[in-house]
């Protein structure tokens, strides 16, 4: 049986039946939007969501991104590998601590030339939104918009929090993985620089 709150429109609409209709639709318009820019980009919502993050806040570590979603570490590192296998984000080697990795993201013409198209009229109509309230009521608008944003990220962590066993683990195998890639890269860097200079070395002499 649905929670939701059967509003009829004959009953007065109380203040706490209002924040969770304006907190149900506004989440679930948030989520339908950044679904449909997902498509728009081949991504689902989470994951360009974790590119919207790393575009605000620059590399950030698992637990970074994880504290900022409210996903569980488990869930960053899968989404990271998506990421990574599209060629959205680099991970490295975190200096500052072995066990984890840094994540970056890389230059994506596609996202430059989409990101205007989408968020430009998005910013528009939400400044012409805005017009139409006081300072004192936007300000009211914010602190509410902000204490739900908190709600949010709480509850997602909530529900995150059955994470499975194994995630350290993961994480750990994740930064084995990463560093005998770029010692393999250094490897094969190494092999073709040896390649040029021997093939420079074979023009002197056929000179």
């Amino acid at each position: 049986m649905s929670s939701e709150p059967d509003i009829s429109p004959d009953q007065p609409v109380t203040t706490a039946d209002l924040g969770e209709i304006v907190g149900r639709e506004l989440s679930t318009a948030i989520v339908v939007f950044h679904e449909a820019v997902g498509r728009k980009l081949g991504l689902s919502a989470t994951e360009r969501k974790i590119l919207d993050v790393l575009h605000r806040t620059g590399p950030s570590t698992a637990g970074q991104l994880a504290e900022h979603t409210g996903l569980t570490s488990g869930a960053i590192t899968g989404i990271v590998n998506r990421l990574a296998h599209a060629g959205y984000v680099r991970r490295d080697a975190n200096p500052a601590d072995r066990r984890s990795i840094i994540v970056s993201r890389r230059a994506s013409p596609r996202l430059d030339r989409v990101r205007p198209e989408i968020f430009g009229p998005l910013g528009q109509a939400i400044t012409e939104l805005s017009a139409k309230y006081t300072q004192a009521e936007l300000g009211a608008i914010a602190s509410y918009l902000t204490g739900l944003t908190e709600i949010l990220r709480e509850q997602t962590q909530r529900i995150s929090t059955s994470a499975q066993p194994g995630t350290h683990q993961a994480q750990r195998d994740q930064v084995v993985r990463i560093r005998r890639q770029q010692q393999q890269d250094r490897r094969e860097e190494a092999q073709a620089r040896r390649e040029q200079r021997r093939v420079r070395r074979d023009d002197r002499r056929a000179q």
